[in-house]
């Protein structure tokens, strides 16, 4: 019975306001937003239940943070569209 709010509350419900969001939000902007997901988690469990962070945890939370900043980069090379 423990399990029904891990299935209804954390993935159907937590999927369902996450695909509706694009509706309000850009979807480049929900993507963005998605890679900050495992940091957030990450600092949450280090602040509330006092897990342990280490060098590796630093160097993969700096990582997303490269790769979020990386895709609010302008394209060098813009896709042309072909007028057919």
């Amino acid at each position: 019975m423990q399990f029904h709010y891990i299935i209804i509350g954390g993935t159907l419900l937590a999927y369902t306001m996450y695909l509706s969001s694009v509706q309000y939000i850009e979807p480049s902007t929900v993507g963005m937003l998605g890679a900050f997901e495992p940091l957030i988690a990450t600092i949450l469990s280090v602040s509330l239940l006092h897990a342990d962070f280490g060098p590796m945890d630093m160097f993969g939370g700096f990582l997303i943070i490269v790769a979020t900043f990386m895709q609010l980069m302008p394209s060098r090379n813009p896709i042309k569209k072909n007028d057919e």
